[in-house]
């Protein structure tokens, strides 16, 4: 089995060189896609990326085009190559050794299941790890360490670009699953994953959260209720589940971040936006 990685970059810190070098002998090509990093200390990360193996590729973008774009540009460079998987990473993070045998033993082992992605065990800074014994069947997981059957993007179409950034995977996976493809956790294949900055405030409890920008907010929550709307006929167990994730994230908004107000209006805007779009299903038709 053959594996190209995909990794979207956007002002990497030395992480970055840290994530090449444990992919180097285990994916036989590697491209690092940058969203215009602007710092001259990333660059120069990128450029001694580059320079550590000849399967190594930087494709350095003139403007920010978003995580799912960026993961398209290195995924169409290789959709018609002889690889049998694409690895979607983010800059942030670092898989473990043998990372992609574990996933090859688990594939051969089950030829006979359609598998259209198979994800990792995460370990989050601040969070660790969850204790899993055995391979399980999922619906969704997150696009950093999916190791995604190449065929599939032929199927049912590369990532959804007008997303920009979150969302991406989850509507990903649930179009997999609209296509009867599955997705299994392999619980050897651990990666090692940042997400946001994570911050403690003491109310009369102690309450951790993840903070992000008022743009970021517009984003999740547009692309959040798009996802609603087009997968909740299909999958309303999931949807719902996720609404109360929702409504969580909201109360954590008004009770944690400074600017309460300003962060509740973005998550608005991008309610307001998703609710606007006519046929959420038509706004962008998947390439093949």
């Amino acid at each position: 089995m053959r594996t190209c990685a995909v990794i979207v970059s956007y002002n990497p810190t030395a992480v970055l060189e840290k994530a090449v070098s444990q992919l180097l002998n285990q994916a036989e090509r590697i491209i690092v896609v940058d969203n215009a990093s602007s710092v001259q200390a990333c660059n120069e990360i990128l450029d001694s990326v580059e320079q550590v193996s000849p399967k190594i590729q930087v494709i350095r973008n003139n403007e920010n085009v978003g995580v799912a774009e960026a993961l398209n540009i290195g995924i169409r460079l290789v959709i018609d190559c002889d690889f049998d998987w694409i690895l979607t990473l983010d800059q942030d993070s670092v898989i473990n050794e043998n990372y992609l045998k574990h996933m090859y033993d688990f594939a051969a082992r089950n030829s006979n299941k359609r598998i259209g992605i198979l994800g990792p065990t995460y370990e989050f800074k601040d969070k660790g790890r969850k204790k899993i014994q055995l391979p399980h069947k999922l619906l969704v997981t997150l696009t950093s360490g999916s190791l995604v059957n190449t065929e599939v993007f032929r199927n049912v179409g590369l990532f959804r670009s007008d997303y920009f950034i979150d969302y991406v995977d989850f509507e990903f996976c649930l179009r997999l699953a609209k296509f009867n493809y599955s997705l299994f956790r392999i619980p050897e294949a651990v990666l090692y994953h940042e997400m946001g900055e994570v911050k403690t405030r003491r109310l009369p409890f102690k309450v951790k959260y993840t903070t992000y920008d008022t743009q970021r907010r517009f984003y999740k929550s547009r692309n959040r209720v798009l996802t609603y709307r087009m997968y909740f006929k299909l999958f309303p167990l999931w949807v719902l589940a996720d609404l109360m994730r929702f409504l969580k994230e909201i109360i954590k908004i008004l009770l944690t971040e400074e600017n309460s107000m300003d962060h509740l209006r973005a998550e608005v805007a991008g309610v307001k936006e998703a609710l606007k779009t006519v046929d959420p299903l038509r706004q962008q038709p998947p390439e093949g």
